[in-house]
């Protein structure tokens, strides 16, 4: 018994140890991208183009380059158009139902004269009524526009949204660029929910 109740304090330890980002990516395009083409990676406003942008467009390049095309300085085949933000926080409320701890609910006893230990099991945890939490919670946006230099039209659409309670934009935006690049350029016109684990179990 006691090794059955290690095992499962164990595996309920490493399960909230657990966490991660969830974020909804919706892409459109028209059938198969242009592969292994130039491409530079631009902001979608003048004023953006600075330290934190540039810390940005190089999570794009790598999974850029990843799907076969080539960065450059200039004269691209293919402009990745960048936009990104975060909103302000607002709070967020969320009800719970109360439980008695299902392992400190038992009640361990014993028995005489053998000393034998007893667990009374309708001691098993127990209900204590809802429980009210609330947090601040971001939405947290990355989007991409390619277009083809040649035609000057849009290729590809895509944005990924994200909610949590990490505001910082530079710190969750690694968790955006992957889902973004996750399977792409992916199903036209639908938006799939991506979950990335994050280290140590962080909450983003």
């Amino acid at each position: 018994m006691r090794l059955t109740l290690l095992f499962a304090i164990l595996a309920l330890l490493l399960s909230a140890c657990a966490s991660n980002v969830e974020t909804q990516v919706t892409r459109f395009h028209e059938g198969a991208l242009p592969g292994g083409e130039t491409f530079t990676v631009e902001p979608a406003a003048s004023e953006m183009n600075g330290p934190e942008f540039r810390n940005y467009a190089s999570l794009i390049r790598e999974q850029m380059q990843w799907f076969g095309y080539r960065p450059v300085a200039e004269d691209p085949d293919l402009r990745v158009i960048v936009d990104y933000g975060v909103s302000e926080g607002r709070t967020r409320v969320e009800s719970y139902g109360s439980y008695g701890h299902p392992f400190y609910g038992y009640h361990v006893g014993t028995l005489h004269p053998f000393h034998h230990s007893v667990v009374h099991p309708y001691h098993f945890g127990g209900f204590y009524g809802p429980e009210i939490r609330s947090e601040t919670v971001y939405t947290r946006r990355l989007q991409l526009r390619i277009i083809d230099t040649d035609t000057d039209e849009v290729v590809f659409e895509g944005r990924a949204l994200s909610e949590g309670p990490n505001g910082e934009l530079a710190e969750i935006m690694p968790y955006l660029v992957e889902s973004m690049f996750r399977n792409f350029p992916g199903e036209s016109g639908a938006t799939k929910v991506v979950e990335i684990e994050t280290e140590g179990g962080r909450r983003y």
